[in-house]
């Protein structure tokens, strides 16, 4: 059975399994197996069902063929494996097995055809593109008007930071990150540097490492100030990662120029977006926003708790204190217990949606309430309740 299977994979690289339980163990498990990438998918979901034909075409792509194996996971036929490999309620999710791992990787970016072609292919031909001519990269920083886009370069013999590059490069191949490697020929320090929409350049101030270039990335992969989306959140629950959004009027330009500047002065600690409350109800909902009222939310989507500020004040000081624990979130985070942790995430998640989704939640409390009024009716109009307000009296 294992050797069938083998021979169905290695000659049908380009084609599209419907995986299950037993399938997608198989497959993983093959040793000198080409990389894995697969969709989770809802029956229910429109989004899914709108992006079958994207799907079919980049199964169908001869640029991966015996290069990649393709599958999708229906998840409400396979529950359980789809959180074991995507946790979450986004659909539809895509998940990455390098060759010699069995560890997903996400793709948290948009699913248009484009963008998960060019994603597969960085997947597939390395995270790093080498430039050493200085006009040619100059041609590409329009790059960053659409992905985050980061420069390493080092000396080209010193081989200790090469490996620590492409080391943390690899670790973080998974985002929709260009990154370029660029070698000196005279001894340099390293330098990692991240350029921003707006033309400016952010250095890494901190120690050179492994562990610092990735937490750097990590915080750059959100691309500065984007309007906040599903995308956005969803990297914020699969990276583990507090993200920052601004919520205010944008048609009221001299806050949004205060937002922008206070973006830029939280942007070494944190990933940035904005929102604004009249294009994203459902969000200033969620977190109790008013329209009119400017305010910094700053979420963490994995522990489900977000902070909330005024744009006013040293916004700095505040989010370094936030990010080292020091204040208390909010949201459904705050309670421990599963069982009525997911029913306060209902409870957001119904005021988000808004109408009468969020007042039918209060229904039962209502209903409660006012069962326990006609008990205390009948129990105080009861011929023995009377008998004993009576007696009472004559005492």
């Amino acid at each position: 059975m294992a050797m069938l299977l083998y021979l169905l994979v290695t000659l049908s690289l380009s084609e599209c399994f419907h995986l299950n339980e037993e399938v997608f163990r198989k497959i993983v498990s093959m040793e000198d197996r080409p990389p894995i990438f697969i969709e989770i998918w809802d029956p229910w979901c429109k989004n899914c069902e709108n992006f079958k034909g994207d799907w079919k075409r980049l199964t169908d792509s001869k640029l991966f063929a015996q290069k990649v194996v393709f599958g999708d996971l229906n998840c409400q036929e396979e529950k359980k494996l789809c959180q074991e490999i995507s946790p979450g309620t986004e659909f539809p999710r895509f998940a990455w097995f390098d060759p010699d791992s069995t560890i997903p990787r996400p793709f948290t970016g948009p699913y248009s055809i484009n963008e998960l072609a060019q994603w597969v292919h960085s997947q597939v031909n390395g995270p790093l593109e080498v430039i050493n001519d200085t006009l040619k990269f100059e041609k590409m920083k329009h790059l960053s008007l659409k992905i985050p886009l980061f420069k390493f370069t080092v000396y080209e013999n010193d081989i200790a930071s090469i490996q620590i590059i492409k080391a943390a490069a690899n670790a973080v191949k998974h985002f929709q990150t260009k990154m370029i490697l660029s070698y000196d020929r005279e001894p340099t320090d390293p330098i990692i540097a991240h350029y921003t929409p707006d033309n400016r350049v952010i250095l890494l101030q901190d120690t050179f490492s492994v562990n610092s270039i990735i937490h750097f990335v990590k915080i750059h992969a959100v691309r500065f100030f984007i309007p906040y989306n599903d995308f956005v959140g969803q990297y914020s629950k699969v990276e583990k990662m507090p993200v920052m959004v601004f919520a205010f009027p944008h048609n009221n330009s001299d806050i949004r120029k205060q937002a922008f500047e206070s973006a830029k002065n939280v942007e070494p600690l944190i990933s940035t977006s904005q929102v604004c409350c009249l294009y994203n109800p459902k969000f200033c909902r969620y977190y109790g926003i008013k329209e009119r009222t400017p305010a910094v939310v700053i979420l963490n989507r994995d522990k489900e708790l977000f902070w909330i500020h005024e744009l006013e004040g040293d916004l700095f000081k505040w989010t370094e204190d936030v990010l080292n624990g020091k204040i208390s979130g909010s949201g459904p985070g705050v309670v421990s217990q599963p069982q009525l942790r997911n029913i306060l995430l209902m409870f957001y998640e119904y005021r988000g949606i808004g109408g009468f989704r969020y007042y039918l939640f209060f229904l039962p409390v209502l209903l409660f309430v006012i069962l326990i009024l006609m008990i205390s009716c009948v129990v105080a109009t009861s011929p023995e309740k009377q008998e004993t307000n009576n007696k009472a009296k004559i005492n």
